[in-house]
């Protein structure tokens, strides 16, 4: 006879699995499972939720994957089989996600423009809360801007430096990054592409935590109250000589 929330198992299956439980009561919780196993719930939980937050894509599925691995066991001491088979499916299809998107090449392309280009300003438009909160201190004002590189990945636009060169150094006013871009070396291809341009030396100021950290990542060091990088000769140019 079928009856509403139960789960019908093999009896050999069954047995199985309460002495497995059982085992894990008395080795892993000492007897206090109910305490420790709400514990666990609510790590996974926590990794679930935190993983929401994250700009960077690659971040948001990894925290995920955590989360959903922590919440199926969690499910599975607790013997909740749909909770079992939800977090299983996330896990998987996360996990699908992240090799799917590592087998794609996303070819960059660098463009050279102006600060008054219709393109710099709708990307500013569109990013405007982020840029903002990455870079409380800037203004948009483009007075001081007398070049622009722009980053596409094919036909959406990925990144945009702004700045003013003087000689074979460039003194930025924003560095940005679209959220879908990075975790795919925009930075390092452009810096690359810098080198081209005739320019050595650049220099950029502090702004958030998070920015702070993507400046020592990409080899920037503090001088003078700024960070600086000192661009070198990309590698492909160097193996063709």
């Amino acid at each position: 006879m079928f009856v509403m929330g139960q789960t019908f198992l093999p009896t050999t299956v069954m047995v199985d699995y309460r002495i497995f439980i059982a085992v894990a009561n008395f080795f892993c919780f000492g007897g206090k499972m109910n305490i420790y196993l709400e514990i666990f719930g609510y790590i996974g939980t926590a990794f679930v939720i935190t993983s929401m937050m994250m700009s960077s894509v690659l971040k948001l599925r990894l925290l995920n994957i955590v989360g959903s691995v922590i919440s199926m066991i969690y499910a599975i001491l607790c013997n909740t089989w749909p909770v079992v088979i939800l977090n299983f499916c996330l896990a998987t299809i996360n996990v699908y996600k992240l090799l799917a998107s590592a087998r794609v090449r996303v070819v960059f392309r660098h463009i050279i423009s102006r600060a008054d280009d219709e393109a710099v300003g709708y990307f500013l438009l569109h990013y405007r809360q982020d840029i903002e909160k990455l870079f409380p201190e800037y203004d948009f004002d483009m007075s001081c801007v007398n070049e622009a590189h722009l980053v596409y990945a094919g036909a959406e636009m990925a990144g945009l430096l702004l700045g003013s060169r003087d000689g074979d150094a460039i003194s930025v006013k924003l560095d940005y990054v679209a959220p879908a871009y990075r975790d795919r070396s925009v930075a390092g291809y452009l810096f690359g592409q810098l080198w081209y341009t005739g320019a050595r030396k650049v220099y950029e100021n502090q702004g958030s935590k998070q920015h702070n950290k993507y400046l020592e990542k990409t080899g920037f060091v503090m001088s003078d109250g700024v960070m600086v990088k000192e661009l070198k000769e990309p590698v492909t140019q160097r193996k063709k000589k």
